[in-house]
């Protein structure tokens, strides 16, 4: 079972809880670390709920109860929102490096990237990546490959 985010991380949670108005229970933080965790884990797939309170140690019905206050889940999106927020710059160095190294994939979805900033585009309530321009684009590959053995 996954502890408890350091008392730094706990109490940014807290902060970030009351500037929402929202002050969350000890087991609804509980809730949100182990989310993240499964989250993390599996992708964007959906969670169990009766896995996720078996591994909080609370009833399904308190998560369902939970779910029923606007409160409450805006400030769940808000922290989940905030924690892909804080990976994302990861994402962006790491496909600067592999572009750089020669991967066409990496150069093609970085040049899309700033090709979506640059028309107004970015990220929809979903997390898709949204292009409101009516232009197309086109990325031009300058990347060098390495030579075949003959």
């Amino acid at each position: 079972m996954t502890t408890a985010p350091d008392s730094a991380a706990a109490a940014a949670d807290v902060a970030a809880a009351m500037a929402l108005g929202f002050t969350p229970t000890e087991d609804q933080l509980k809730y949100l670390w182990l989310l993240r965790d499964a989250v993390s884990l599996v992708g964007d797939v959906k969670v169990n709920d009766t896995a996720m309170a078996q591994k909080c140690g609370i009833s399904r019905t308190s998560i369902w109860q939970w779910k029923q206050d606007p409160e409450f889940l805006a400030w769940l999106r808000s922290m989940l929102v905030r924690e892909r927020d804080t990976e994302w710059d990861l994402v962006l160095d790491k496909h600067t490096q592999l572009a750089m190294r020669g991967s066409v994939r990496s150069a093609e979805f970085l040049g899309k990237l700033r090709t979506v900033g640059a028309r107004g585009g970015g990220f929809g309530d979903a997390g898709d990546l949204v292009d409101n321009s009516i232009q197309n684009y086109q990325v031009n590959l300058l990347v060098p490959r390495p030579n075949e053995a003959a």
